[in-house]
């Protein structure tokens, strides 16, 4: 079970990854 819960954290936070990056291509973030 404690492998999951890593995997969820880990799979999360590429999904925001992901998302942020895909925003920043879009030009809606100026970093």
């Amino acid at each position: 079970m404690d492998f999951i819960k890593k995997n969820k954290i880990l799979t999360i936070m590429a999904l925001i990854a992901l998302l942020s990056f895909a925003l920043e291509k879009a030009g809606i973030i100026h970093p």
